[in-house]
């Protein structure tokens, strides 16, 4: 058998469907109690993760029992609550799968497709064409399609059973049970008589005997007591019913045998429904669903001593999913020679001691309608050994490992369940660390290893393969970052398979080549002080085993102008519902203030119109707003600023008011991941509303007036002062942010020579010129070279004035 560890150990691969594919990650299996074994493995080819239980059904103290949500046949339940509901001293329910496929539509939702027996009592009966697994009192399993045939035997005649907790409908003889629900939901066109058991046990297949209680004639939805039995009879079926009495005995046949074996009476007292046979014989069928998706299958060995059930993962990318006929395949790798295909997609789980072990494609469990238990009957006694919860592991440089122990008694019943304490641990072989709590680091240089464990005196090891490191990886080349928030590194692993993991940080070295700038600590934390670029280094001590991540730590500090709208010629126009539109350079009429004009024309078609503004604006940092000084002379107004990001869209609300204000629009920071970062802002947005007094078909005329744009960050230290503010104490400096050069208004000083300095917080001086003001208090254009990214001082000064302004410098 392929999965348990002696297999594994033997091969690292396995062929499906004709094609070989790697084992490859973590492959363990470890006993969960009573010989059953669990195994995880993971297939990074196709990528695969499968799970897979491999039971021991001649044990005497396990049994397999199938379970209905809430135990009713309507509704949903979770099979971990079914296997932590069904669990009390004595009877454990250790282990479930999810089970048949179901309804998923009211009023009739976790309705099984299929037939399911539990305890000797039928809940639901056979489909005709799709097969089950049920299990007789034995524990011998078998797959394949059921028939159902009932009859009720009186004194003096007998009448065939239709259904069991079904509709009933014209003359027919329908049996109720509690599985059904608290009442038979029938009308009042029939006669139903009410029964008591008058036997020891019920095994489904055999003819038993039943008093009668209770015979209600032209009543209805009859109440079903929790061990209940109901006859529903209408017409012919009412007649039959009406000939009893109570205290009248009778007997009951309901008869679910193998459709290939008519003759075999195999008494089951368990069983549930599948929609596929996808193995025989060892043999795989050809009935295959092609698509990938997760799937659940139970199925025996050929012995049918072993019951196996797997679960693979699928939807996603560490796990594909598989075919029915790949399924079968791993089915058959994993030592079943029979096997069904139970319900897939999100239903696919797999629970052993309360854990769900596989990932549901849902995110989280699903609730069902029914699913199949394992369950424990054994009395714990004492702890008599332990085991490892694993036998063999293969793991890549960088990834650790739990180590954990269970305890046992003498059956093999489960007394802690990987919760063994007083466990003394030892590494042989140049593998890894292990520390006191069994956490196994794979930090050696590979190859293979032991791991030991040891309590009372008794020990178990564990084999270890330690896959060699080829390369070592950030997650991103490039990092924006400010100084308000940390970011954690994710770093990768490449092995000399190529197959690529994410690494534990506290094995590797980090380490900030300008800690002024930024920090990491040894658990990839980053942290940015100061503006500036550093780079981040992360190495394995080992020699070409290194890379580098370069980080920008760009802190933006209140309000930053992005443009001053001073060159219309750089913006690109887009129209909606507008037929003409100019830009340019203008003095408002009422404020005589110089502003960006936006003019426009349109002829009404009851459809809200737009100008989008393009131009590709880089923004310093994070802010978490986006702030414009405007004026709109439309009915009424709103502004997008568009960011190049999926959620980038800010909108200003609607406005009515026709003076200059300011208006912000939040930025969607939550949404962002700091990979995302610099998001430049791509356009704007001007809407004109509709308004009520337009005519459709009439020409209308308006303007925007634009004044500032700018990024307002979290940490405004002072209130907002617009930086185009015209007075002859200040001054003005754009573009800002600044990459090569600049420009600078006076506003008042004009026609002079004047003196510039640059200048940092500490006072080093970076530029020190003298340059010519023109007739609007305007410089020409200032590059520099050389200035490190950050703030500085810009201070101008004549003979008869000094202004000072500041600059931000980014790469």
């Amino acid at each position: 058998m392929f999965l348990v560890s002696v297999g594994v150990r033997a091969q690292d691969s396995l062929t499906i469907q004709g094609v070989r594919y790697k084992a490859d990650t973590i492959i363990h299996t470890h006993d969960v109690g009573l010989g059953t074994l669990h195994t995880y493995y993971r297939l990074p080819d196709l990528p695969l993760l499968i799970n897979v239980l491999d039971v021991d059904a001649k044990n005497p103290d396990i049994l397999f029992e199938t379970c209905l949500s809430h135990d009713t046949i309507r509704g949903l339940e979770r099979p971990s609550a079914m296997a932590l509901r069904n669990s009390r001293p004595g009877h454990v329910a250790f282990a479930a799968i999810n089970g048949d496929f179901y309804n998923t539509v009211s009023p009739n939702q976790g309705h099984p497709v299929n037939g399911q027996v539990l305890k000797g009592i039928v809940a639901k009966t056979p489909h005709a064409s799709r097969p089950v697994i049920a299990f007789d009192q034995d524990k011998t399993p078998y797959i394949g399609i059921a028939n159902f045939a009932g009859r009720v035997y009186g004194p003096v005649a007998s009448y065939p059973v239709k259904d069991v907790n079904s509709p009933r409908e014209q003359d027919n003889l329908i049996l109720f049970n509690s599985y059904f629900g608290s009442n038979t939901r029938t009308n009042q066109w029939g006669t139903e008589v009410v029964l008591s058991f008058a036997e020891d046990s019920r095994v489904v297949s055999q003819r038993q005997k039943y008093r009668v209680e209770e015979v209600n004639k032209l009543k209805g939805s009859t109440p079903i007591d929790r061990d209940g039995t109901i006859l529903s009879g209408h017409g012919k079926a009412a007649d039959f019913l009406n000939g009893f009495q109570v205290g009248d005995t009778l007997e009951l046949e309901l008869l679910v045998t193998p459709k290939d074996l008519p003759e075999l009476n195999p008494g089951w007292v368990e069983m549930i429904g599948g929609d596929r046979a996808m193995l025989k014989d060892g043999i795989v069928q050809e009935n295959n669903w092609p698509e990938l998706h997760p799937r659940t299958a139970i199925g025996f060995s050929a012995d049918r001593s072993r019951i196996i059930m797997v679960v693979v993962d699928g939807r996603s990318d560490y796990s594909k999913g598989v075919s029915t006929k790949q399924l079968a395949d791993i089915m058959k790798l994993s030592g079943a020679s029979d096997a069904l295909n139970l319900d897939g997609g999100g239903s696919s789980v797999m629970v052993v001691r309360n854990k769900i072990q596989n990932t549901p494609s849902d995110g989280t469990e699903r609730a069902v309608g029914n699913a199949l238990l394992v369950v424990s009957t054994a009395v714990p006694g004492i702890e008599t050994t332990m085991k490892l919860n694993a036998r063999h592991i293969t793991i890549p440089f960088g990834r650790k490992f739990q180590v954990k122990a269970s305890t046992f008694d003498q059956a093999g019943e489960v007394i802690k369940y990987l919760t063994a304490e007083h466990i003394t641990w030892n590494v042989a072989g140049d593998v890894g660390r292990i520390d006191s709590d069994g956490l196994f680091t794979a930090s050696g240089t590979g190859g293979s290893g032991l791991i030991t464990g040891t309590w009372n005196n008794i020990t178990d090891t564990i084999t270890v393969s330690v896959k060699p490191l080829d390369q070592i990886g950030f997650s991103v080349r490039n990092l924006v970052i400010d100084n308000r928030r940390d970011y954690h590194f994710k770093v990768y692993g490449v092995g000399f398979d190529g197959v690529k993991y994410l690494m534990d940080n506290d094995i590797i070295h980090f380490k900030s080549m300008d800690e002024n700038v930024a920090v990491v600590d040894d658990q990839g934390v980053l942290r940015g002080k100061t503006n500036g670029i550093a780079a981040i280094v992360v190495d394995t001590g080992r020699e070409g085993q290194t890379d580098t991540c370069l980080i920008h730590v760009e802190t933006g500090t209140g309000y930053l102008l992005l443009d001053d709208f001073s060159e219309p010629g750089t913006w690109t126009p887009t129209l909606s519902q507008v037929s003409q539109v100019s830009l340019s350079r203008a003095v408002h009429p009422v404020l005589q203030t110089e502003m960006m004009k936006v003019d426009y024309a349109f002829t009404y078609s009851n459809r809200t119109a737009s100008i989008t503004l393009s131009k590709d604006i880089g923004i310093f940092g994070m802010p978490d707003s986006i702030m414009m000084e405007a004026i709109g002379t439309g009915y009424r107004n709103a502004y997008y600023f568009t960011l190049d990001h999926m959620f980038g869209l800010c909108q200003v609300p609607v406005f009515t008011d026709s003076t200059l204000a300011v208006r912000k629009a939040a930025v969607r920071t939550a949404d962002f991941n700091q990979e995302d970062y610099p998001i430049p802002l791509k356009s704007i947005r001007l809407i004109i509303e509709r308004d009520p007094l337009y005519i459709q078909g009439t020409r209308y005329t308006g303007s925007f007036w634009l004044k500032g744009l700018y990024a307002v960050y979290p940490d405004r230290q002072s209130n907002y002062v617009s930086l185009l503010k015209e007075d002859a104490e200040s001054l003005q400096v754009y573009p800002n942010p600044v990459r090569q050069g600049f420009y600078v208004r006076t506003g008042d000083h004009r026609n002079c020579m004047a003196d510039l300095s640059v200048f940092c917080s500490t006072g080093r001086k970076f530029i020190a010129r003298e340059i010519y003001l023109d007739e609007r208090g305007e410089s020409g254009y200032i590059p520099f070279e050389n200035i490190p990214p950050g703030f500085y001082l810009v201070n101008i000064s004549g003979w008869d004035f000094r202004v000072n302004g500041k600059i931000l410098v980014i790469p």
